[in-house]
């Protein structure tokens, strides 16, 4: 009976073939990742877009905003990983969302600056420690710090969209109203 008798060499083979170009195909997948946001791809911890980790709308209850960051990703220095696991006692985690936009920009968009800050804020109600977030676009990152100014900044926010909703709301007049009852979100207009 010789290697060959009935294929089983050759299928053998063949699914080496399709497993390493696979795994070929998800490293590359993975480093293609990595060079778009700048962070290695195992230290993702979720994602609202592109490779497969679990997915997190961030809620405050108490504020009434939410947001799912494109990633948050685990952001300990390596090395307070590894002294970590050498001392067998956990390092405390310490998350950063991940903003990516396809623009290309020469500086970086106020709106999208807030959205990240946004991001940190929520991480930091569910009780994680958040130092900064980063914002990606096409040509350019940067990372923005977080800390009690910018979460001040993000509050202030809040409280002054809130005042323009507000506003908003009460500048709608009564004559108005007859556009009102052909309107097909009179079922939950504040009205």
């Amino acid at each position: 009976m010789g290697l060959n008798d009935d294929g089983s060499f050759l299928v053998g083979i063949l699914v080496l073939i399709v497993i390493l170009a696979i795994a070929w195909r998800l490293l590359f997948k993975g480093r293609q990742a990595e060079r778009r946001l700048g962070v290695p791809v195992r230290r993702v911890v979720s994602a609202d877009v592109g490779i497969d980790a679990p997915s997190s709308m961030l809620f405050s209850e108490e504020h009434r905003v939410k947001g799912a960051p494109d990633y948050v990703v685990d952001d300990r220095p390596s090395l307070m990983i590894w002294i970590g696991k050498i001392l067998k006692r956990p390092t405390p985690l310490v998350y950063m969302p991940v903003e990516v936009k396809s623009a290309s920009v020469r500086y970086r968009r106020l709106a999208d600056v807030f959205q990240v800050l946004t991001s940190c804020f929520l991480l930091e109600e569910k009780g994680y420690m958040v130092n900064r977030g980063r914002l990606v676009y096409a040509n350019a990152q940067f990372d923005i710090p977080y800390g009690p100014v910018q979460r001040q900044e993000v509050l202030r926010a809040l409280e002054e969209i809130r005042g323009a909703d507000q506003a908003s709301l009460e500048c709608f007049s009564a004559a108005n109203d007859r556009r009102c009852s052909g309107c097909e979100f009179k079922t939950v207009c504040f009205k």
